[in-house]
């Protein structure tokens, strides 16, 4: 049991740490891609690996809510948009769409609406948004933040694309082709998804609370320990 409290102390202490440094960095107006692509396996330990979810169970803080760009059904000729909706240098940059026609101003003023449209939600529906889609094959931000870590050199660089998993497979090549033609606020369109999604997450209210309740929790279980 004691030895338990303690795993739980470090896991909170660290979930903690990693969320005021990704509040710190991610925000910051001269975050570039390398400073993402080596953080990026922050990202997916407090999301895909679940720390985030332990710690904050452990505590009884209850379910985390973020808000995230509303979802539409895509205009005729869509060929490529991505939710974007992160802040870099002074520039926000939400719902950026390409289709493979001209577009009327009604649906101009459309698209420039949805982006400013926002839903909440709980964490894992928030991992599987679209970010970004090309050609119609939709790619999630669990899928994003893997590809980063795993393949960019977030913790891994992998050039191989082949996989048992054909729509992985598809999604990564694509996702190759994107951030290497597509560039947002002087960023590749991948690591500009990824630093949304980062954003959404440390910004939300609840994580700020959280964040709270973590130092809180972690103080009185020193004070606790110390008697």
């Amino acid at each position: 049991m004691f030895l338990d409290k303690i795993m739980d102390m470090e896991l909170i202490k660290i979930v903690s740490e990693d969320l005021e440094f990704i509040a710190k960095e991610w925000n910051s107006e001269d975050i570039g891609e390398q400073n993402l692509r080596r953080s990026s396996s922050v990202l997916r330990r407090l999301l895909i690996e679940g720390d985030l979810y332990k710690a904050s169970k452990i505590i009884g803080f209850g379910q985390i809510k973020v808000f995230v760009t509303k979802e539409h059904d895509p205009l005729p000729g869509l060929v490529y948009s991505q939710t974007a909706g992160g802040k870099h240098r002074g520039m926000e940059i939400s719902k950026p769409s390409v289709c493979n026609r001209a577009l009327t101003e009604e649906e101009i003023g459309e698209l420039f609406r949805q982006g400013r449209e926002e839903d909440i939600t709980g964490l894992p529906v928030f991992l599987k948004k679209s970010g970004i889609t090309i050609n119609g094959v939709k790619i999630n931000g669990e899928e994003i933040i893997k590809y980063v870590c795993n393949k960019l050199g977030g913790a891994h660089y992998d050039t191989k694309r082949y996989s048992k998993n054909k729509n992985i497979e598809e999604k990564y090549n694509l996702l190759d082709l994107s951030k290497d033609t597509v560039r947002l606020s002087d960023m590749n369109s991948v690591y500009y998804e990824l630093l949304s999604i980062g954003q959404k997450l440390v910004n939300s209210e609840d994580i700020k609370k959280l964040q709270i309740n973590l130092k809180e929790w972690l103080s009185k279980s020193q004070l606790s320990r110390g008697n």
